[in-house]
């Protein structure tokens, strides 16, 4: 669902004057609001309060977990949830007359449309079927390749090279100037966040650069986009099944040349598909490739447990079931389940500790993984392509339609 106009509908409290529009003053007199407009600072916030507001006094419930999802399960039979972006309004249920009556009630307080069986927000491309949906951005990536210019280019099915080692200019001269850069990085941010996690480790290192670019950095970008030409179709896709969320997390020690800091990757699987990954930096150095995973650990373990308050408000039955976590140090492991002192480890920041708590109170249960399987190697270091490929889909990641084009192209 769509509101129309959605600031204009927004009540205001604050006594507001503007100025009258051209070919539309009165002397010196101005306009007094009483109403939110469009360029107004407080408009948005007014409209988010209105539409809380109805959406709580028709009887939904709204997450204190992330305040953007409204929802009601009364039984297995009927649940219902709206998950709100600014004016769009995107409705998950599983019975049609509970939903009439919730849109009938909107339609009474707001002026909206009923866009019908969503397929497409925010540059999502949404496709479902029975017992599965899925995300792609599709769309996005052709309007990027097109915009730099790449749409000709030659496929690649790497994002990146093996072990690449970006380097900061050392030269004024080395960087380039007059190059789209930070738009191509502001661009491939947003895929990496949306539904493609298997570049975002190249994007993250990438973005590092945005001030001083140079052509090894320009290079590894277009790799990317020629990434992108051949798997243009890929989609997250999710499978109703009976799993739960699992965990992975992984650390590359002392992978950055220039300053030794490692990196963190993490990813969160349900319903076979990614529902959240991250590739970072990690800010200090770590003495040994424990302690990097430890730190990854820590990282980890954050995300998990707002995954798992979220699942818990809407199904409070799962809160006696730990969220499985898997690593592939088992020193890592044994650390996190162990409090004695150790020479080795006692000049960890006592906030990376927390972890023992949360396994020793079962709310998460780490445990090992090789590392030919662990899924978030893909988010802290670039892979051959077998391996890259075999995480890719451990992610969720499937191609779609039309995807032998960009095969017989190579």
């Amino acid at each position: 669902m769509d509101a129309i106009t959605a600031f204009l509908q927004g009540d205001i409290t604050e006594e507001i004057y503007m100025t009258p529009p051209p070919s539309f003053e009165q002397g010196e007199k101005v306009c007094r609001l009483n109403k939110a407009i469009y360029g107004l600072k407080q408009a948005s916030r007014q409209w988010n309060k209105k539409l809380n507001t109805a959406l709580l006094d028709i009887g939904l419930l709204r997450s204190k977990i992330d305040p953007c999802i409204y929802y009601r399960i009364i039984n297995k039979q009927d649940i219902l949830f709206i998950s709100v972006y600014v004016d769009d309004l995107i409705c998950f249920f599983n019975n049609e007359n509970s939903m009439k009556n919730i849109k009938h009630k909107l339609l009474e307080k707001f002026h909206m449309k009923d866009m019908g069986r969503v397929k497409q927000c925010v540059g999502f491309r949404i496709k479902q079927e029975q017992n599965k949906i899925s995300l792609d951005q599709s769309i996005y990536i052709e309007k990027i390749l097109k915009r730099f210019n790449m749409s000709d280019c030659k496929p690649i099915w790497t994002p990146c090279e093996a072990n690449i080692q970006l380097k900061k200019a050392e030269q004024d001269s080395e960087i380039l100037r007059n190059i789209p850069y930070h738009e191509a990085v502001g661009c491939l941010l947003y895929l990496s966040q949306g539904t493609r996690p298997d570049i975002a480790y190249i994007v993250n290192s990438l973005s590092k650069y945005n001030n001083k670019p140079t052509a090894e950095h320009w290079s590894a970008l277009k790799r990317i986009l020629r990434y992108l030409k051949a798997t243009v179709n890929y989609k997250l896709t999710f499978k109703k099944d009976d799993s739960e969320i699992v965990g992975y997390c992984d650390a590359d020690w002392a992978s950055q040349s220039e300053d030794r800091k490692s990196c963190t990757g993490y990813v969160f699987i349900f319903q076979g598909a990614s529902i959240s990954w991250c590739s970072k930096r990690q800010q200090t150095v770590a003495l040994s490739s424990t302690e990097a995973e430890y730190m990854s650990l820590s990282a980890s373990i954050q995300e998990a447990l707002w995954l798992k308050q979220l699942q818990e408000e809407f199904w409070p039955e799962l809160k006696s079931r730990p969220l499985l976590m898997y690593c592939d140090n088992q020193s890592c492991i044994s650390l996190s389940g162990n409090e004695s002192y150790h020479a080795r480890s006692k000049h960890i920041d006592v906030r990376y500790h927390f972890i023992r708590k949360k396994v020793a109170t079962n709310e998460i249960n780490i445990k090992y993984k090789r590392t030919d399987h662990m899924v978030a190697d893909v988010l802290t270091k670039g892979l051959h392509r077998p391996k890259h490929e075999v995480f890719t889909k451990a992610m969720g990641l499937r191609p779609g339609e039309n995807v032998e084009i960009c095969e017989s192209n190579l």
